[in-house]
């Protein structure tokens, strides 16, 4: 049998969380309550491997079902649009 790869999405910050309001005293928290140790690039790795984990998290739980928020949005502005659009008779 062969080996089935699985690929991993690579991690992307998103500037809109730099717009929630506590958004830099969460990541500081993250931070000052995670411990490793050895060297400080062994340390600043799973650091950010952890932040990481975490912020995927924070993402969806602030941000979450985003698309299909949207998705109804823009269908309530076609119903609004169609209802409000009356054909010119000259």
């Amino acid at each position: 049998m062969g080996t089935t790869h699985v690929a991993k999405w690579p991690f992307k910050f998103e500037n809109i969380w730099l717009e929630v309001d506590d958004f830099s005293d969460f990541v500081k928290a993250l931070s000052d309550d995670f411990n490793a140790y050895g060297s400080s690039s062994f340390v600043l790795a799973k650091k950010l491997t952890f932040l990481q984990s975490k912020l995927k998290e924070w993402n969806r739980d602030v941000f979450s079902h985003l698309d299909t928020k949207l998705g109804a949005l823009v269908e309530k502005i076609k119903v609004w649009q169609g209802a409000t659009l009356v054909p010119f008779r000259g």
